[in-house]
């Protein structure tokens, strides 16, 4: 059976226990499975989503359209409540990781799963496989629908991500944990609408030159900001004055869905009223287990 590959939000594997003398009299039970979720074909009005999960944006007029140059067999079914609710899920056991295909929004199919894999060129392994595995999934989007992007965040391990590829242009990838330090992907140039946001530019940089330069971007920053403390201002106004967007040199979470929004579309607005969507139905699917990811840390890289 094809492995999972690793995340980089969840805790470590828990240290195995010493082994017993002599057996339990009474040993424990082997885990029961969760029951699977229950889908709802109900259409309902889109759900808002962005925070702790990845998801794929792509144009097509239908969920299936996606599913089907994807190569993945249709689960059923499933409105935005349930579909959002089953992507989120985390699955054990080697099971399958849970997808939701998005009903169109704004020209806009929304692939969203927790066990996505995401882009990774480093280290050299490719965080086990991680790297290899989404450029297989962003490959057959680009190549059938003209362009792919992709998104994600957790903040638990302050990770971002994002992508994206137009066919016959340079793509663009980005992804960074802040719990580790390290920038697992930097490809390609810094795109117009990064660059608008005042994305720190790191354009032609390798994965660790770009780690580097974040960090001395943020000891930058900070020094800054000691020195206007240290002329009298305030340390709320001085922390104003340097960063008077609100935005750190460190990519976050809002980075993402306003690139989100720059680029396609912002998930964590769908429930606005003035955006006029109307109720549907998306798609279930599982990502095949040699390109989905199982929630355990990969190991330090330095």
């Amino acid at each position: 059976m094809a492995r999972l590959i690793a995340a980089p939000w969840a805790s470590a594997p828990p240290t195995p226990p010493k082994p017993l003398k002599r057996p339990p009299r009474n040993p424990p039970a082997p885990p029961v499975e969760a029951p699977p979720p229950q889908f709802d074909a109900t259409p309902d009005l889109p759900e808002p989503f962005g925070y702790k999960v990845c998801w794929f944006a792509v144009r097509a007029s239908d969920p299936a359209q996606v599913l089907d140059a994807l190569g993945w067999a249709s689960e059923g079914p499933a409105n935005w409540h349930t579909g959002i609710a089953a992507a989120y899920r985390r699955t054990s056991g080697g099971q399958a990781p849970w997808v939701f295909a998005s009903p169109p929004v704004d020209g806009w199919v929304l692939l969203v799963g927790d066990g996505l894999p995401y882009p990774a060129v480093y280290p050299e392994d490719r965080l086990k496989g991680i790297g290899q595995a989404f450029d297989v999934i962003f490959t057959r989007l680009k190549d059938h629908f003209g362009e792919a992007q992709f998104f994600g965040s957790h903040r638990v391990a302050d990770f971002v991500t994002w992508a994206r590829a137009r066919r016959g242009e340079p793509g663009r990838q980005f992804s960074y944990a802040g719990s580790s330090g390290e920038v697992y992907a930097n490809v390609g140039a810094q795109s117009a609408e990064e660059a608008a946001l005042g994305f720190a530019v790191l354009s032609g940089l390798s994965p660790v030159d770009a780690r580097d330069r974040l960090s001395e971007l943020l000891e930058e920053e900070m020094a800054r900001k000691d020195a206007l403390v240290a002329s009298g201002m305030s340390r709320r106004d001085a922390g104003r004055q340097v960063r008077p967007s609100g935005r750190s040199v460190m990519p976050g979470e809002e980075d993402v869905t306003a690139l989100a929004d720059a680029w396609s579309v912002d998930p964590t607005r769908l429930d606005e009223a003035d955006r006029g969507y109307l109720p549907g139905v998306g798609l279930m699917a599982r990502v095949p287990t040699d390109l989905g990811q199982e929630p355990v840390s990969p190991p330090p890289l330095r």
